[in-house]
């Protein structure tokens, strides 16, 4: 009996030793999913778009606690050049755990990891090794993601400069166009015609036998005519008065006939209401658009018909123009040498409206561009 009594104590030793065993690797094995979801947790706020350094690092310091032993008295900050980012009930004591910052080899903050409450002793002073080790993880994670969130920003800033540089550009484009368009039209075109009127003088005062001089100046006067109409061509092109006399509509049903003429390309334009009247500077885009997108057309489509949609829908102006041709590819959209489309976007996107580009193979391509009505667009 005493030697059975003996074996069921060594047994049940031996099973509570087990017990204590196996909840110790439970216990570890806790932790380390509680690690493991803190640095899922960071990379799932990092892979956020729309939050700014600050923002991700606030989030950061908010999980951090959730990773160590003793989650309900733990508490973080994030020192991050001067900023303190920290949770709601941090407050420093002298059970903490930090690791510094390095960015570029510099120092340029720190992490830190404190209890509110005395806990017991454990590898350094009441925190495990393991959480040493996730704690200098979490300060490399923070460093590369400083620098990349860094870099994000001087790449939208400089984004942005561009940008802003090539909307400055456009309207001083459409100001030279417009000045240039003028004094070709007015200067130029007043003096050819002045010499028109003295040449055909001329002519008038030469006697029946001075028909040498009589045919000089006839070709003159054809020269001169010749000239004359080059010169309307080019300040049409440049800045059609059409879009400035009489408006958005009679410009658009212009540049389609022209377009129509010089190309062979049949145009059909619907414009609804007939008169559309909008303000300058979006007149002048939907027209410029309404050019590139023509461009387009005659150099890439082998098309054969165009039909033009332009019409005011709510507080939106909408233009569709579709051809028949062979149909632009999807990889062609974001091209990086496709100018035309880039600056149609960059047009749209200032006045804060919508392009869309679609194409089906051999059955043509289909342009969209709305930009509302109202409110200013950037650089206004």
């Amino acid at each position: 009996m005493r030697r059975r009594a003996a074996v069921l104590r060594k047994a049940e030793v031996k099973h509570r030793s087990a017990e204590k065993a196996l909840e110790k690797v439970q216990s570890a094995l806790q932790e380390r999913v509680k690690e493991l979801n803190c640095l899922y947790g960071i990379s799932k706020i990092v892979e956020k778009p729309d939050l700014s350094l600050d923002e991700t690092l606030q989030l950061i310091t908010e999980l951090i606690p959730s990773a160590w032993e003793y989650p309900d008295i733990a508490c973080a900050r994030v020192i991050l050049d001067g900023k303190h980012f920290k949770t709601r009930n941090f407050k420093k004591t002298k059970w903490m755990q930090s690791v510094d910052l390095r960015i570029n080899e510099n120092i340029t903050g720190r992490v830190e990891i404190s209890y509110l409450r005395k806990k017991p002793e454990k590898d350094e002073g009441p925190f495990l090794k393991e959480e040493r080790k996730l704690l200098n993880v979490i300060g490399e994670r923070l460093a590369k993601i400083v620098e990349r969130k860094r870099a994000e920003a001087a790449l939208i800033s400089s984004h942005r400069q561009l940008r802003s540089l090539s909307l400055h550009l456009q309207s001083v484009r459409e100001r030279e166009r417009t000045h240039i368009a003028r004094e070709i039209h007015d200067e130029l075109g007043q003096a050819l015609t002045a010499l028109k009127i003295d040449v055909s003088w001329l002519g008038k005062k030469l006697t029946e036998d001075q028909q040498s001089l009589v045919a000089k100046t006839r070709s003159m006067a054809e020269l001169i005519n010749t000239t004359i109409h080059t010169v309307q061509r080019i300040s049409e092109e440049l800045r059609p008065a059409l879009l400035d006399d009489l408006g958005l509509s009679a410009a658009i049903r212009w540049q389609a006939k022209k377009f129509q003429e010089r190309s062979g390309i049949n145009c059909e334009v619907s414009i609804s209401p007939d008169e559309i009247i909008i303000d300058r500077d979006r007149s002048t885009m939907i027209f410029r658009v309404f050019q590139e997108t023509l461009t387009n057309i005659a150099r890439h489509a082998n098309a054969t018909k165009v039909k033009i949609d332009l019409k005011v829908n709510n507080d939106n102006l909408e233009m569709k123009v579709k051809d028949n041709g062979r149909g632009i590819k999807r990889q062609q959209f974001f091209a990086p040498q496709s100018f035309g489309l880039i600056g149609i976007r960059e047009r749209v996107r200032r006045w804060n409206g919508e392009f869309k580009i679609s194409g089906t193979p051999n059955r043509g391509t289909t342009v969209i561009v709305s930009i509302p009505l109202t409110g200013q667009g950037e650089g206004s």
